[in-house]
């Protein structure tokens, strides 16, 4: 988003960005980079088995409320950002 750029539907929608430097232990494995959890809410930054970036949320009663998936996959350990 350049600044001064119309934020109708993007301040208020479903798009989002993340930036993250990450560097891959295991390429070929599930791997949870980042997470915190409440008695009430949890949040992960993995990969899954799909080598794709996810961003996952979850409310109180285990519902998923956010989903961001990265737009290609990353099959190396290498540093990405």
């Amino acid at each position: 988003m350049s600044r001064g750029q119309d934020l109708t539907g993007n301040a208020n929608g479903k798009k989002g960005l993340v930036s993250v430097w990450f560097k891959r232990a295991n390429a070929s494995a599930e791997e949870h980079l980042l997470g915190a959890a409440t008695a009430n809410a949890h949040f992960n930054l993995l990969f899954a088995n799909d080598n794709f970036l996810y961003v996952r949320a979850y409310n109180s009663s285990g519902t998923k409320i956010l989903e961001m998936v990265s737009t290609g996959t990353y099959t190396d350990t290498d540093w990405h950002h």
